[in-house]
């Protein structure tokens, strides 16, 4: 699709992979620590979610409902399944050792 001449379009796509490679900057750091199993994934989808939910505000995404888009509401589900997850995982489990 072409925009239209004089209007103002966000580049998300563009925050988009810039938070992209900032979670994976992070998480390759936290690769060879001894965090239980699944919380790399966890770290990951819960810094996804919410980086796509803010991200989306700027798009112009239909709204479909309570004042936000398909993005925002799917990303707020994974949130609440992924979060309270995440801190259960790390307030209970005992960190793995290491695999040399």
């Amino acid at each position: 699709m072409v925009p239209q001449l004089g209007v103002y379009y966000t580049p998300t796509p563009v925050y988009e992979i810039v938070m992209n490679l900032s979670i994976f900057a992070l998480l390759w750091r936290l690769r060879k620590s001894n965090l239980p199993d699944g919380v790399l994934f966890l770290i990951y989808l819960t810094l996804h979610s919410a980086g796509r939910f803010l991200i989306t505000f700027w798009s112009s995404y239909q709204i479909v409902a309570f004042g936000l888009n398909q993005a925002q509401l799917i990303s707020l589900a994974a949130l609440v399944i992924g979060l309270p997850w995440l801190v259960y995982l790390l307030r209970s489990s005992r960190p793995v050792s290491a695999a040399i």
